[in-house]
């Protein structure tokens, strides 16, 4: 989609459905939104882009034994990236600086407490998602 001629925007929304069940599966829908804006600005030919992404509370199944599961809900949170570029020598070098995981997310909150699993470790209710925020560089050189 475009905003402006040199605005570009997308949106997204997901409803992701699991089961541990493989006979007569009852499902557990998960949502998911995504938001990208990407500007082409006029100062100094930089290009903007951020992205953006919600997943919702999320119906996870943990393995206990075999063939015992047991339910557990992740809490929601949010992602955001941003970075900057710019294009040189007539779009055949690209230069970039940018922030993945703008909020710092690395634990997300969950109703399974302190047990632990087959596949878990006894992580006091708490589930990894990331390393946390990172600065990234780029160079990219495009041989036509």
């Amino acid at each position: 989609n475009y905003l402006r001629p040199n605005l570009t925007s997308k949106v997204g929304i997901s409803f992701i459905a699991n089961s541990y069940e493989s006979t007569d599966p009852t499902y557990k829908f998960n949502q998911e939104v995504i938001a990208n804006i990407i500007w082409d600005s006029n100062i100094f030919n930089l290009k903007f882009a951020a992205f953006y992404k919600y997943n919702g509370k999320q119906n996870q199944f943990l393995m206990i034994t075999d063939t015992e599961y047991k339910e557990f809900t992740m809490n929601d949170y949010h992602l955001l990236d941003i970075s900057i570029s710019r294009d040189f020598l007539d779009k055949q070098l690209n230069v970039s600086i940018g922030i993945k995981n703008l909020f710092d997310v690395v634990n997300i909150g969950n109703s399974q407490g302190a047990e632990s699993g087959v596949h878990t470790g006894s992580n006091g209710g708490y589930s990894p998602i990331s390393y946390g925020r990172i600065v990234t560089a780029g160079i990219m050189l495009n041989l036509k």
